[in-house]
């Protein structure tokens, strides 16, 4: 039984690591994705072409490009952060953007899939860990 609680106290301690280490990627992914940011600003950009490239296996990659004009008139043009075997969004149309108001050649993709899924799957991910972790280390000992 001492074996079966060690290997419990192990299994906790190691999901307690995972929950940290999910939850410093959930804010690392959050700061590049401008969340954590206090002079971002959203607009709307269009879609003006992709940068193609080739995977590993042969498969052809794309990388939007976007172009968005900021409040006070300058245009600036950045690639999207997901590079994807298709194409998502069709060349011409018009993808949330958010920017550094302070710089905008600073620049992401605004949409849920670009922005906020990598943040929310790794916050998820570290809260369950974290909650295993707690009720691993708690198991009553017999």
């Amino acid at each position: 039984m001492k074996l079966a609680h060690g290997i419990l106290g192990i299994a906790g301690s190691a999901l307690a690591v995972l929950a940290i280490v999910s939850l410093v990627l959930a804010a690392y992914l959050a700061r590049q994705s401008l969340y954590l940011t206090p002079d971002v600003i959203e607009g709307r950009g269009e879609v003006v072409g992709y940068r193609e490239s080739r995977a590993s296996d042969g498969r052809n990659l794309f990388t939007p490009r976007v172009r968005f004009t900021t409040g006070n008139g300058s245009i600036h043009e950045f690639e999207g952060q997901l590079t994807l075997p298709g194409q998502p969004y069709a060349i011409g149309s018009t993808v949330r953007v958010r920017y550094l108001a302070s710089t905008p050649q600073v620049a992401r993709l605004g949409e849920f899939a670009a922005a906020a899924l990598g943040v929310t799957v790794a916050t998820v991910l570290g809260v369950l860990c974290a909650l295993a972790a707690w009720l691993l280390r708690r198991a009553p000992t017999r």
